[in-house]
């Protein structure tokens, strides 16, 4: 999310990263051996750099060189808080969030989760072509179905067995691939024949 929150202000950045952290995003769930799991995080972290370093000049105004080692700076930290952390985190929602009664209910969330998604990918899509493409996509209503879309996913996530879980997250993954980027080369083309 973090890569997708960096990139969008850079369509063509945009476009290559969130193809390539879905494409992780499988491999790191399927991989056979910790080893590929660690050189899949590996990739991924050259990925939050240099698409956080192509975006500097219209996000973070700094340059590419000292872009890029603060993104592996911050994604060994945050993968680190997610190893230690998710797991307390993802107890505490599933024993709130799990109803006996209604097992199916988590996966209401994920149907939310997705469709916000779409709406907020729909939404930067579309905007006017300007300088910052997503000028104000994380404002207002664009803002609010943004959160849905990681509340949701937060909460149904946690509340499903790990199986289903992997099973899930390789099918969103697979969705960020197949469904948003060619709507993100169409948008590209408009702007370009603009």
């Amino acid at each position: 999310m973090s890569v997708m929150i960096i990139c969008v202000y850079n369509p063509r950045v945009f476009k290559w990263g969130l193809f390539l952290v879905g494409l992780f995003n499988l491999m790191q769930f399927w991989a056979p051996s910790f080893t590929i799991r660690i050189v899949v995080r590996v990739c991924v972290s050259i990925v939050y750099g240099t698409c956080a370093a192509n975006a500097a000049p219209n996000f973070y105004r700094l340059s590419a060189p000292d872009m890029l080692p603060v993104c592996l700076a911050y994604n060994s930290l945050m993968g680190t808080a997610t190893m230690v952390i998710a797991p307390m985190l993802s107890g505490w929602i599933s024993g709130m969030a799990t109803d006996p009664e209604n097992p199916t209910w988590p996966y209401v969330y994920l149907v939310v989760s997705v469709i916000a998604f779409l709406w907020w990918i729909a939404n930067v899509i579309y905007l006017p072509a300007t300088e910052r493409v997503a000028e104000g996509s994380f404002d207002g209503l664009g803002g609010l179905m943004f959160t849905v879309c990681i509340a949701s996913l937060v909460f149904g996530l946690a509340a499903i067995p790990m199986d289903n879980v992997k099973t899930i997250y390789s099918v969103l993954s697979i969705l960020v691939c197949a469904v948003c980027l060619p709507l993100l080369f169409r948008h590209e083309a408009r702007t370009h024949s603009s």
